[in-house]
């Protein structure tokens, strides 16, 4: 049921769209974190990083806790997450990338052995 949700309405077969509606129909706590996880995925290909705040206000005053608290982040670096919804560039995958050099190719310099991080410790 999350990724029926977290996916754009476009990519699901047409049972999982059936069975979505048939839920949020019958929870109307779920039509409410539908409505809200499309409102902001929406933000994010288009740009609109100047909605970000009234996205945020009917979430805060919401019962939906986990929501909340995702706003709650968003207010923490609300200049961040706005340009990261307006501003066309970004620093692109880096995850990994970091690391994977030696930052210093002299034979003076001695090597750090950065390990990366165990798969169960990334988000992703």
């Amino acid at each position: 049921m999350t990724g029926w949700i977290l996916r754009h309405p476009d990519n699901l077969q047409p049972g999982e769209r059936q069975q979505l509606e048939a839920l949020t129909a019958a929870s109307p706590a779920l039509a409410s974190v539908q409505e809200h996880v499309r409102g902001f995925a929406h933000m994010v290909p288009h740009l609109h990083g100047d909605q970000l705040e009234r996205w945020m206000s009917p979430v805060e005053s919401s019962d939906l806790p986990e929501l909340r608290s995702f706003v709650t982040g968003l207010h923490r670096d609300l200049d961040a997450a706005r340009a990261g919804l307006t501003l066309s560039y970004n620093s692109g995958k880096v995850e990994g990338h970091v690391t994977s050099r030696n930052p210093c190719q002299s034979p003076h310099c001695s090597t750090v052995d950065i390990s990366q991080p165990r798969r169960s410790e990334r988000w992703f």
